[in-house]
């Protein structure tokens, strides 16, 4: 059975056990997948791939297997593009009617959510989460035909909030944030001591949007513009050759990778005047823009705060991308919880 995230019940069902889960990041455009075993506090990739996301319907057949003769659980979290979450922050009428008072000036379109907890023992709590109709049945009965167990879907501020431990280890600051810089809706999530405290989807800056105008002049699909943008040298090394073909690109994503920055920017100033306490030293970026090093950099000269790309080396001497970190996080959902 296909159940929501709940820690209670993870607690119950599960002993920890070396192998992770399977993580299914379930994107507007790509599938990732990710499975994980952890030995001695430290991780191996067992598998780290992705797929272009399937037309939704019965006769599409995920190409997914396990990795062994086991079944593992299988985690799935989905786009903002297919699941829509209310909060309910844990505050008084009084406190929650200026909160929004100020979340309006600042942002008249776009949602934001904040937990403004002084003592920062709480959590974002989940008033109403609504699925595409249709959807958890069909990624269930996908899962079940290539002999997986589907066990949970769960929703980006918390799987963006286990990939920043992930990233940073036991050792990470008590206060962290990620931007997942996804092809539709980017979301920032501030967390402090593994909890997502502040969640805003931003309106802007999806990498369809940023990317459209360079799909349209080199009459490609998106995911070769992607291949094709990551051939492209960092502005800061640029060769000969490249320069003429970078300068070009940067001319037509500059504009929208700009109003992504302003965005970022508004939220870390109303953090920095509403809750300082939340306020990050630096800002890891994971999702498929984070692959991108020349639309990073770009990104980069726009804000004060610094950037850092998601990773995760593993002891096999792998090392897992940007574009894999909330799958990463699922597989490893026995261990962070």
């Amino acid at each position: 059975m296909l159940e929501f995230f709940n820690p209670t019940f993870l607690r119950k069902s599960f002993q920890a056990s070396s192998t992770g889960w399977l993580g299914i990041d379930f994107g507007s455009t790509a599938i990732k997948v990710v499975q994980l075993r952890k030995r001695r506090q430290q991780f191996e990739c067992l598998q780290d791939t992705w797929i272009e996301t399937p037309a939704l319907d019965e006769n599409c057949v995920f190409p997914l297997k396990a990795v062994d003769d086991t079944l593992p659980p299988a985690g799935i979290v989905t786009s903002n593009r297919w699941i829509e979450v209310e909060f309910e922050p844990k505050t008084s009428p009084i406190a929650q009617a200026g909160l929004s008072e100020n979340l309006q000036r600042h942002w008249p379109t776009g949602v934001a959510y904040l937990v403004p907890d002084t003592e920062f023992q709480q959590a974002i709590q989940p008033k109403r989460l609504q699925i595409a109709p249709g959807l958890t049945h069909w990624l269930g009965t996908q899962l079940l035909q290539v002999g997986l167990e589907p066990r949970i879907i769960d929703t980006p501020p918390w799987t963006l909030s286990r990939a920043l431990t992930l990233h940073h280890g036991k050792k990470g600051p008590s206060v962290s944030a990620i931007l997942d810089w996804s092809a539709t809706t980017p979301m920032l999530v501030v967390a402090r001591n593994g909890l997502p405290q502040f969640s805003r989807i931003l309106d802007c800056g999806g990498l369809l949007e940023i990317t459209e105008r360079i799909t349209e002049r080199l009459k490609l699909t998106f995911p070769e513009t992607l291949h094709y943008l990551k051939r492209i040298e960092k502005p800061s090394q640029p060769s000969t050759a490249s320069k003429r073909q970078n300068d070009w690109t940067t001319s037509l994503a500059a504009p929208l990778i700009r109003v992504l920055a302003e965005e970022i920017t508004r939220s870390l100033h109303f953090l920095k005047w509403q809750c300082p306490g939340l306020l990050p030293a630096n800002l890891v970026l994971c999702g498929g823009g984070a692959t991108l090093p020349c639309f990073v950099d770009q990104l980069q000269s726009h804000l004060e705060i610094e950037l850092i790309p998601w990773t995760l080396q593993t002891t096999d001497g792998y090392a897992l991308g940007p574009a894999s970190a909330q799958a990463a996080a699922l597989s490893a959902t026995e261990w962070i919880s």
